[in-house]
């Protein structure tokens, strides 16, 4: 962290942090370290929801925005990052996010599939996550 703080101190680009913010204790170092302007939130990285909002909520504190990443996820994962994406007030508005998962695959494994309208993922509706899951194509290998 002491190497990204001396980085962002020398830079006027904002900093994001990625791959080396995993878990709460992580971004508050980086927070004390003053190592970022930008949190990098992902579900499938930080432990699920509850942590990834945790760790939103540890950025809002802050005064720093979150970014919702991540590229190799399923319909399921997408939805929940979606959804996690609307629950927190500090979401950048300034920077993409990466809820594109689904795209990178040739076959679903949910449907309905993930929706873009004017670059932007639209929210799964519909019960739970909003997604069926297709157990048959899973259990047949029909679906990267």
């Amino acid at each position: 962290m002491r190497g990204n703080a001396r980085f962002r101190k020398r830079s006027s680009i904002p900093i994001m942090l990625d791959d080396s913010l995993f878990t709460a204790e992580d971004v508050m170092e980086a927070i004390q370290c003053e190592a970022c302007d930008i949190v990098s939130i992902s579900p499938g990285k930080n432990g699920g929801i509850w942590r990834s909002f945790h760790i939103a909520q540890i950025a809002a504190a802050a005064g720093m925005e979150c970014a919702i990443g991540g590229n190799v996820e399923f319909e399921v994962c997408s939805s929940a990052m979606l959804h996690l994406a609307i629950a927190i007030p500090n979401l950048s508005k300034s920077i993409g996010h990466d809820i594109i998962g689904p795209l990178y695959y040739d076959h679903q494994i949910g449907t309905p599939p993930l929706r873009i309208e004017n670059g932007c993922a639209v929210l799964y509706e519909g019960n739970g996550l909003g997604v069926e899951v297709d157990l048959a194509r899973i259990k047949s290998g029909a679906y990267a």
